[in-house]
């Protein structure tokens, strides 16, 4: 999967299509490298280009930067470092190990991150946990 494959205003990140917004509305783009240029590196972890322009995941806003899904406040995840939207799945849970490892136990439901499909989660299954930052 990549990210001109995901609907909308997407970006691809480890097989899945998360929520992104704009980051350069002028600036033009054909490559992923293109948008990361001048950024620090933990920003760079989340821009990539799409259609043509520069875009970047959408984050909670002064959330900080997250290693842990737990550090994340309220229904979102930590994912490449940022805290991103999360939405609820239809499956329930009591703790993390319970849900798939890109998602959160919140409230007593799996929360995914903000973009992505049952589908898409599903490829992931055997993929490194975000727990651990590469």
């Amino acid at each position: 999967l990549q990210s001109s494959q995901c609907n909308g205003m997407a970006l691809c990140f480890r097989r899945q299509c998360i929520s992104a917004e704009v980051l350069y509305p002028t600036k033009g783009c054909s490559r992923d490298m293109e948008c990361r240029r001048r950024l620090p590196a933990h920003e760079r972890l989340i821009v990539g280009c799409k259609d043509g322009m520069c875009a970047k995941l959408m984050t909670v806003p002064n959330a900080g930067k997250c290693a842990t899904r737990n550090q994340c406040p309220g229904q979102s995840i930590c994912f490449r470092r940022h805290c991103i939207p999360a939405v609820p799945r239809n499956y329930s849970c009591q703790r993390n190990a319970q849900c798939h490892p890109t998602e959160r136990c919140i409230g007593g439901l799996c929360f995914g991150l903000l973009g992505t499909t049952s589908d898409s989660t599903k490829m992931l299954i055997g993929y490194p946990d975000d727990d651990i930052m590469d």
